[in-house]
């Protein structure tokens, strides 16, 4: 849509805004949901697999239909011609393993969404099995409006800090939060021993309730750290290289579309 990367900051923000907005709403609402479809089908047990399976396909139907919308009516108007050749999966493969630049983007974009997407598989049994209480999962879903917020904000940000700086904020906010949380579940688990209150369900899998905390806080931590030391170290298209890379790109754009 745009070749000018302020322009692009500004689009990208659109789609990953309302991808936000989904997840938001999944898991705010996802066990209500859940708990709600399994009454409708009769379902005694409220966390029967009937009210995942019908959630399942409700959520699968409404992306069917919107990524349909956007294949239908997004077109893109390829610059380089109608004879350039196709590339294989082999040379596609081969470009990726020549490609310093590409593997390190790569790492670090693989690290980072390992990083989220570990914490939010997670969440649901941290809270139920850690925090002994399942539904603090819609408290925790909260915290994407600080991503939509961040989301938001991101094209301001990035005008005035640097590139690094941004990155090392959005890798470092993180960490922060799941230390605090992790202090949060130890300071709940402990509290509720003191109190008596379901001893069993606390005491029954200690090694069960550590693997949990391990995959929902230590994990993630550690892919957060190397997402920022991949980009630090190995990722070197940004700042004023980045800027001469886009203009030389769009130079060549250019001459091609008035040749």
């Amino acid at each position: 849509m745009t070749n000018d990367p302020h322009e692009r900051e500004k689009v990208s923000v659109i789609p990953r805004f309302f991808a936000s907005l989904a997840g938001f709403s999944v898991a705010t609402f996802g066990l209500y949901i859940i708990n709600y479809l399994n009454k409708v089908a009769g379902e005694s047990n409220l966390y029967a697999e009937k009210g995942y399976t019908l959630f399942a396909i409700i959520i699968a139907v409404i992306f069917i239909v919107t990524i349909g919308i956007t294949v239908f009516n997004v077109k893109e108007e390829s610059t380089l011609g109608v004879s350039s050749e196709k590339t294989s999966l082999k040379q596609a493969f081969q470009v990726i393993v020549k490609n310093d630049q590409l593997l390190a983007f790569i790492g670090l974009l693989l690290t980072f969404n390992l990083c989220t997407q570990l914490a939010k598989s997670f969440a649901v049994y941290y809270f139920k099995c850690v925090c002994h209480d399942e539904y603090l999962y819609s408290i925790f879903g909260l915290a994407i409006i600080a991503e939509m917020a961040g989301l938001l904000c991101f094209p301001k940000i990035a005008e005035k800090i640097s590139r690094e700086k941004v990155y090392a904020f959005a890798c470092g906010l993180p960490i922060v939060g799941f230390v605090l949380l992790g202090a949060a579940g130890g300071l709940t688990g402990i509290g509720l021993q003191i109190v008596g209150y379901n001893a069993k369900a606390v005491t029954q899998s200690a090694a069960t309730v550590m693997g949990i905390r391990v995959l929902m806080i230590v994990i993630p931590i550690i892919l957060a750290f190397a997402s920022f030391g991949i980009y630090k170290k190995y990722y070197t298209l940004k700042g004023e290289k980045m800027e001469e890379i886009t203009r030389k790109v769009n130079e060549m754009h250019a001459k091609k579309q008035t040749a």
